[in-house]
């Protein structure tokens, strides 16, 4: 049994091995968009903030690096998610209610900086 299971194990990281190291998820375009969405709102929004370690979780967590500057399509994207956002009291509420602590969209991106006590670290 031990010998199968060292052998699973051989030819799991071997597989690991051969993937792409660009490959992203699926839906690699949608949390490209929150995410940089997220840092405009942060950028123009009194009251919002995003830690400094979100970006590192992010990309871990997702399994690949949201703002890449050597890819275009990327870098696209999020420039258009950051030219689309409107400052404004109605837009930051959205963005809260999207990527706050409990958002609806993506979760924990953004926090309120006035609130005390317990953050909810990406």
């Amino acid at each position: 049994m031990n010998t199968i299971r060292a052998a699973f194990l051989a030819v799991t990281a071997l597989a690991g091995a051969c993937l792409d190291a660009n490959a992203k998820p699926a839906d690699w375009k949608q949390l490209t968009k929150d995410f940089c969405t997220a840092q405009q709102a942060m950028a123009v929004c009194d009251g919002l903030i995003m830690r400094m370690d979100t970006e590192d979780r992010f990309n871990a967590k997702n399994g690949f690096q949201v703002r890449n500057r050597e890819d275009d399509e990327s870098r696209t994207i999020c420039l258009n998610a950051i030219a689309a956002f409107k400052p404004g009291p109605a837009s930051c509420a959205k963005a809260l209610q999207d990527y706050g602590c409990q958002g609806q969209k993506h979760p924990k991106l953004l926090m309120e900086s006035r609130r005390t006590g317990t953050t909810c670290p990406y």
